[in-house]
C-alpha cells in the first residue's frame, strides 16, 4: 500500500472482511466503495471473490492498470475454471482492456469485471467477459454489451456453474481428469496427537494441490517406529 494515505489503507484492509452473496457478482455497497476509492486515490482497486463470496485478495494498481498477483495451484491444473472471478474498477468508465481479455483466457477466472467510475466518483456501466465452452471467431471468451451498474442482474453462482457444465460437455475428458490421482493418507507417528493432526492436515492440503482426491486417512501412534 505504498503511497496511500493511512486511511485508505485501512478502508482497503476492510475490504477482506467484506462477503458477497453466492448469487451477486457483488454487492451495491462493495462497488461504490471500490469506486469511491479509486476516485480519491485514482487508482484501480481489483477483488479476487471466490464462489463462497470470500475476498481472497485486495489488488491495488495504478491509474490504468493492476497486476493480478500468484494465484493458488488449486484447479490449475485442469482446463475448467480457476474458481475465483475478478472484479475492478476501471476510471473514466472505461470499458475492459486486452490485458483484461489475455488475463481472463490465460488464468481461467470465472468472470472478469470492470466498474466503470465516473468523473464524480459514482458508479456508471459495468463491464463482464466470460470464458467459452469453446472457442468461437478465434477468440476463447466473449464479452457482454455495457449494462449500467444498477440496471445489472445475473445469478453468480448458477452462471459459473453452467458454464462449467458447457465446458465439460464440450470435453467430455476434462470431468474424468478432475481428479486424476486418489490416495490414502497414511501417518505413523511417535509424538503428539496433535502435531500428527496438523501434519496430516497439511499433507491433504498438497494432494489436493495436485488435483488428487483423498479417499481417507489413516493415523498411527506408536512408542518406537520399526523400520523395515
Amino acid at each position: 500500500m505504498h503511497g496511500l494515505k493511512a486511511h485508505h489503507a485501512v478502508r482497503i484492509e476492510r475490504l477482506y472482511r467484506r462477503r458477497i452473496p453466492v448469487e451477486k457478482v457483488i454487492t451495491p455497497e462493495v462497488a461504490r466503495e471500490c469506486a469511491t476509492l479509486t476516485f480519491e486515490t485514482r487508482r484501480q482497486i481489483g477483488l479476487l471473490i471466490n464462489r463462497l463470496g470470500q475476498v481472497e485478495s485486495v489488488i491495488i494498481g495504478d491509474h490504468h492498470e493492476l497486476v493480478i498477483p500468484h494465484l493458488s495451484r488449486s484447479r490449475s491444473g485442469l482446463r475448467l475454471l480457476r474458481g475465483v472471478r475478478l472484479v475492478h474498477t476501471h476510471l473514466n468508465n472505461q470499458a475492459l482492456t486486452q490485458d483484461d481479455l489475455t488475463d481472463l483466457a490465460l488464468l481461467r477466472l470465472d468472470l472478469m469485471v470492470a466498474l466503470g467510475v465516473g468523473q464524480d466518483g459514482g458508479l456508471q456501466d459495468i463491464f463482464l467477459a466470460h470464458n467459452l465452452p469453446q472457442t468461437s471467431h478465434g477468440r476463447p471468451y466473449v464479452q457482454w454489451k455495457p449494462c449500467r451498474f444498477h440496471a445489472f442482474q445475473l445469478d453468480c453462482q448458477d452462471f459459473i456453474e453452467t458454464l462449467e457444465q458447457d465446458i465439460v460437455k464440450n470435453c467430455p475428458g476434462l470431468r474424468e481428469g478432475v481428479r486424476e490421482g486418489r490416495a490414502w493418507l497414511v501417518s505413523v507417528e511417535t509424538g503428539r496427537g496433535a502435531d500428527q493432526q496438523d501434519r496430516l492436515a497439511e499433507l491433504q492440503e498438497l494432494v489436493g494441490a495436485c488435483d488428487s482426491e483423498v479417499l481417507g486417512t489413516m493415523t498411527q501412534r506408536q512408542t518406537v517406529l520399526h523400520p523395515g
